[in-house]
C-alpha cells in the first residue's frame, strides 16, 4: 500500500516549511559555528533540516504502524520524496550565502 494522498502532502508541506526556515538556520549555525566545533556550517544546516523532517513527520509514520499499515513500501517512498527534495535543500541553504 503506498503513502496516501493525504499523508504525502503532509510531507511536501513539512519539507516547504523547513525549506522557508533555511535562512535562518543558515545564520544560527555560522553565528554558533565556533561554539559548536563545526567545520561546515551548511552541512550541519543540512543534517539539521533533514533530521527536522524526519522528526516533523514521525507522528504520521507512529500512526501509521499502530494502524498496521506501515510497510516497507511507505518507509521507501517517504526516502524517496526527501531525497528527491535534498538538492532544493542544499540549494536554499547554498544560496542563502
Amino acid at each position: 500500500m503506498p503513502l496516501s494522498v493525504e499523508d504525502r502532502g503532509v510531507l511536501e508541506r513539512q519539507v516547504d516549511n523547513f525549506l522557508s526556515l533555511i535562512p535562518q538556520y543558515v545564520e544560527m549555525f555560522r553565528d554558533k559555528q565556533s561554539q559548536l566545533h563545526i567545520k561546515e556550517p551548511n552541512d550541519a544546516v543540512l543534517g539539521f533540516v533533514l533530521g527536522s523532517i524526519n522528526t516533523s513527520f514521525a507522528p504520521t509514520l507512529t500512526h501509521l504502524a499502530f494502524t498496521n499499515r506501515l510497510t516497507p513500501d511507505i518507509m521507501t517512498e517517504v526516502s524517496e520524496i526527501v531525497f528527491r527534495r535534498i538538492a532544493e535543500i542544499r540549494d536554499r541553504i547554498f544560496d542563502t550565502g
